[in-house]
């Protein structure tokens, strides 16, 4: 069973970045998954020169989502090697040195001082949908 919970329709595929320059030369696959003897698509990735990684699985998933129709893998080892990757996130994170030098200069930065927010709940099925949340930046 998979570690990572996979749960979208439409990824970057691996023979797209293979065949598009500019995402060939810009991004180090880290991670791939082969969905259900789908296409292979990245399900991790790294921008070359930038300190920007992303990931097309929920690594919360497996220790906090318990929905029995998910089908998530609840085992210690899917928990384990999620937690690793989270806490890999934030060793990256804390060496940044940068600092705010006042509470109100963080306050101005966050993503909920946008001035527009949308949220919607797109249902796919009876059972199913997807939660949309998009921010307009100014």
């Amino acid at each position: 069973q998979p570690l990572a919970y996979n749960y979208h329709d439409e990824s970057l595929t691996l023979k797209t970045v293979e065949q598009n320059p500019r995402l060939r030369d810009n991004i180090v696959v880290l991670g791939t998954v082969q969905p259900h003897g789908e296409e292979e698509t990245v399900a991790l990735f790294q921008v070359k020169d930038l300190p920007i990684y992303a990931s097309s699985f929920h690594p919360e998933k497996p220790q906090f989502e318990w929905r029995s129709d998910l089908q998530i893998n609840h085992s210690e080892q899917a928990v384990m090697a999620n937690g690793h990757l989270a806490q890999s996130f934030i060793h990256l994170v804390r060496r940044n040195t940068n600092h705010f030098k006042a509470e109100a200069d963080v306050e101005s930065t966050l993503i909920e001082a946008s001035v527009s927010k949308f949220e919607a709940w797109i249902p796919k099925d009876e059972k199913q949908g997807y939660f949309v949340e998009i921010y307009l930046l100014q």
